[in-house]
């Protein structure tokens, strides 16, 4: 691990800045690693060629993320082991690019603390970025009840950031893999658009960030056909 280590900041203002082609890429994780994540990368600043270190007690991540102190220290082991394992997946013509989040992370039991440095893999895209990025709010990101929720709205800020897109299509297979569910989870496509799309749209629907509205499921013309492709509009406040 880095003998240099930066004790991360927090500010609910900063914001976390990414390429497109990471919100767009198929990835996995919890909530929780999904947040600790977006905290470390609201971390880097413009002018940063290089990714440090970081560093942070559970005492100073519970009293900001206004959680149970017991729970974090329960829960930063456990969290530092999976986000280990968790990488992104990136299609390039004919091409699978695979990308570990993180390169090292280390918990110390003794003082409860999580030192963490991203994967240098990742710094064409979260360095020095100049075109085709999105940037969210801390505090909007930390805010979301689900990684479902969280997903879908990274995808929206970058898609309408960039084309002004606001009508979507999704196939379920499509869904299932920005999502990164697994294919032995949520078989049936009811199950599948319930647990992740459709709940991430009834959360974005309660905030005053942006509607969500005339969704339509679209199922092939055969009799007793399952669900194929869904439908929506956007209509998003940035």
């Amino acid at each position: 691990m880095d003998s240099k280590l930066t004790p991360i900041v927090y500010d609910k203002s900063f914001l976390s800045v990414y390429s497109n082609d990471v919100v767009k890429a198929s990835q996995r994780m919890t909530l929780k690693e999904m947040k600790l994540l977006q905290i470390v990368i609201s971390q880097i600043v413009r002018n940063d060629t290089d990714f440090r270190t970081y560093t942070t007690t559970a005492v100073e991540y519970a009293d900001f993320m206004n959680t149970s102190r017991q729970n974090v220290y329960r829960d930063f082991l456990s969290i530092a082991k999976l986000i280990m394992s968790r990488y992104i997946e990136m299609k390039e013509e004919q091409k699978t690019k695979l990308i570990h989040w993180v390169e090292s992370c280390e918990y110390d039991e003794k003082n409860h603390s999580i030192t963490i440095r991203l994967s240098n893999e990742l710094k064409p895209y979260l360095l020095e970025l100049q075109r085709l990025y999105t940037q969210i709010e801390l505090n909007t990101l930390i805010s979301f009840k689900s990684y479902y929720t969280l997903r879908l709205y990274q995808l929206l800020v970058s898609e309408y950031g960039h084309s002004k897109k606001t009508h979507y299509f999704m196939t379920l297979e499509e869904i299932r893999t920005f999502f990164g569910v697994e294919k032995d989870k949520y078989k049936k496509p009811t199950d599948l658009l319930k647990k992740t799309l459709v709940f991430a749209i009834n959360e974005l629907n309660l905030t005053d960030l942006c509607r969500i509205s005339n969704f339509i499921e679209i199922k092939s013309k055969s009799k007793g056909s399952p669900i194929t492709a869904v439908e929506f509009t956007v209509d998003i406040t940035l």
